[in-house]
């Protein structure tokens, strides 16, 4: 008896549900940069990051887990720091949703490495350094100095759909793949 009970409870839930819509959004947190949020963080968890003002590292800035940061028009000053990825096959897009979005500074401003993919889509970053098997992808925006460097058999790869590469550097195993932009 409680088993028909339940088949038919639940026969009732299926026959409900295929007249009642309903939809669970899961919104995705989007955090805001600033002067005093990135002095008091060196670590960026997986997840999506937008620049509220200008801002200037005074330490390095690591990322674990997929990260998406939009520039918003603003610009991280990095010095001689760097933003580098801390576990191994992650990656990194950059875009900026208004103009004027940058990182600058010097040396290896974003060091990709050990598979690191790095997606430019908009936005200037000064340099990027690749690293042990990493890729990067630059599909709009500008890239003033890219460098490659391997020295452990592992074959780094370079996207270039859109955007300008300007300074080209490369030690030892890279790929390069050139296509034009897509209209």
């Amino acid at each position: 008896m409680k088993k028909k009970i339940l088949s038919v409870f639940l026969s009732f839930c299926l026959i409900i549900s295929c007249f009642v819509g309903f939809s669970v959004t899961a919104g995705a947190e989007v955090i805001e940069i600033t002067q005093s949020w990135i002095d008091n963080n060196t670590l960026l968890p997986g997840g999506t990051y937008v620049l509220k003002e200008n801002v200037t590292l005074n330490h390095a800035l690591g990322f674990s887990g997929n990260c998406t940061i939009d520039l918003n028009g603003k610009s991280i000053t990095t010095g001689n720091l760097y933003i580098t990825n801390n576990m191994p096959n992650i990656g990194l897009t950059i875009s900026s949703s208004e103009p004027g979005g940058a990182i600058i500074g010097n040396n290896g401003i974003v060091d990709a490495k050990n598979g690191l993919n790095v997606t430019i889509n908009s936005g200037t970053v000064s340099n990027i350094a690749l690293w042990h098997g990493s890729i990067c992808n630059v599909n709009g925006g500008t890239v003033t100095a890219l460098g490659i460097y391997s020295g452990d058999n592992t074959i780094n790869t370079v996207n270039l759909t859109g955007g300008i590469i300007r300074i080209f550097k490369t030690w030892l195993a890279t790929r390069l793949s050139i296509r034009p932009a897509v209209p």
